[in-house]
């Protein structure tokens, strides 16, 4: 009688260690599957490949039209799209998803020359060197600003808020009016653009007490 219940123990021991032991195996399977979690070989940081065809066409004065072929990585996330010129000095950004394969950048300015360049990113923000094309706009260059705003007016309708109206200048090649607000009691700059033909812009959530310049 005592040799069976030793038999017995002994088995309640030996299933109890194998149930453990399953137990241990799927954690550690699940630890497995889930720690590279959308990278099966391990962290990615490799970019996608670069475009390929990139041509540049200008059906109008100013705009420019880029087309080109998604390279073919299943990572591939979207295309970072910048414009450069020396003659204005200022970078212009106009990214696209994959599958677009095209992008217009318009407004540029007549008659320079830019450079544009196209980096792919994939999902985990890996970026490609870059390729480069270089394209002249049409048109006559313009270098003249617009006229200043006029009839410019505040109004404090509530405690934190300023409103602004002005009235816009005749240039028809008006795009839109920068509004800045600072304060030295802040320290820094609070942008606020609205495009030309609204005339008001609304500053909220300021200070309270505190004495603001606005720009435009």
């Amino acid at each position: 009688m005592l040799q069976i219940l030793h038999f017995y123990v002994i088995l309640y021991v030996m299933k109890n260690i194998f149930l453990y032991m399953v137990c241990f195996i799927y954690v550690i399977s699940i630890f497995n599957s889930c720690a590279w979690i959308g990278h099966e070989d391990g962290p990615d940081f490799t970019p996608p490949g670069e475009v390929t065809n990139l041509k540049a066409s200008t059906p109008a004065d100013g705009t420019v039209v880029l087309t080109w072929t998604d390279p073919i990585d299943n990572d591939l996330r979207y295309i970072d799209c910048v414009a450069y010129s020396g003659g204005m000095g200022a970078n212009i950004a106009n990214s696209t998803h994959k599958g677009s394969q095209t992008v217009t950048f318009d407004d540029l300015n007549g008659g320079l020359e830019y450079t544009f360049t196209l980096k792919t990113i994939d999902m985990v923000h890996n970026r490609s060197n870059g390729v480069s094309i270089t394209v002249t706009t049409t048109g006559t260059p313009d270098f003249i600003p617009p006229g200043e705003v006029t009839n410019l007016k505040t109004s404090t309708p509530k405690k934190g808020v300023v409103v602004l109206t002005w009235t816009d200048p005749i240039d028809s090649d008006l795009r839109y009016i920068d509004c800045v607000a600072y304060s030295s009691g802040m320290g820094a700059n609070i942008a606020n653009g609205v495009y030309k033909g609204t005339q008001t812009v609304t500053f909220d959530n300021l200070n309270s007490g505190l004495k603001y310049t606005f720009t435009l």
